[in-house]
């Protein structure tokens, strides 16, 4: 008799065991979920300030300030200026004089 109950006891150590093991891997999994978002921005902004990445979207911009100056419509020109204002965001404090000065006021509109 002593027998049976100590299986069944084991049995249900087991069980329970079983179930809170589940419990915190569902857990942990929400709990990746919920961590996910915030990684991604935190790895972007590391990418974002570096220094390669800084100095290619200015040689990016310097490159379209360039091709504004050789655009000969209007229509290129705005598409210059939207490309140049889209990178320009990506890279605040660091954008070059002279593209700063050829989008002031432009971008946003």
């Amino acid at each position: 008799m002593y027998e049976i109950k100590g299986a069944f006891a084991m049995l249900a150590a087991f069980v329970a065991s079983v179930v809170i093991l589940a419990g915190l891997w569902v857990g942990g999994g929400f709990l990746g979920l919920w961590w996910y978002p915030y990684s991604i921005q935190q790895q972007t902004a590391i990418v974002r300030n570096s220094n390669s990445y800084v100095t290619t979207k200015q040689e990016e911009l310097v490159t379209l300030l360039v091709g504004y100056g050789q655009a000969t419509t209007d229509p290129q020109k705005r598409a210059i200026i939207l490309a140049m204002c889209q990178d320009a965001a990506l890279i605040p404090g660091y954008v070059p004089m002279a593209v700063s000065h050829t989008i002031a006021g432009e971008c946003g509109r």
